[in-house]
């Protein structure tokens, strides 16, 4: 099943723990599971899986280490899925403007896409997608 046809970040986090520990490579697919407006939800189920699944949290560290955020693994370490970086949630704003939705699916792909394509450490680059994803959000409020 496809990332985007899963309703539940829980259901996205199992998407992802299996691609971290299945597949030699990651890309489109994986980064599917972490915009559907609540990356940071996906991230919290994926870590608290990590942290009871040894193969998961071995993948994570270093088969895909590139994929890993600096946090992720802090967070595994303590033991606790609260400390992972949390990006900002625009499901509120795609309940409320529901013709917002497929502008924020196309923002969320692009930075994804940019993302993948820039040999930058994977941690620097989340807080820049967040930093340009709540700027939209504050320019698409004050627009309506």
């Amino acid at each position: 099943m496809r990332a985007d046809q899963v309703k539940t970040a829980k259901g996205r986090a199992g998407i992802a723990a299996r691609m971290y520990k299945n597949y030699k490579s990651l890309g489109r697919t994986f980064d599917d599971c972490f915009e559907m407006g609540d990356g940071g939800e996906v991230v919290r189920h994926l870590i608290a899986m990590a942290i009871k699944d040894k193969d998961l949290e071995y993948a994570m560290r270093y088969t895909h280490s590139r994929y890993t955020g600096e946090s992720w693994l802090k967070a595994i370490d303590l033991q606790d899925p609260s400390h992972a970086v949390k990006g900002p949630d625009l499901r509120p704003l795609v309940q409320q403007y529901p013709e917002m939705a497929p502008i924020v699916k196309a923002i969320t792909e692009n930075v994804a896409r940019t993302i993948n394509e820039t040999p930058l450490h994977i941690e620097r680059l989340t807080y820049a997608k967040k930093g340009l994803l709540e700027a939209v959000i504050q320019e698409l409020q004050e627009a309506v």
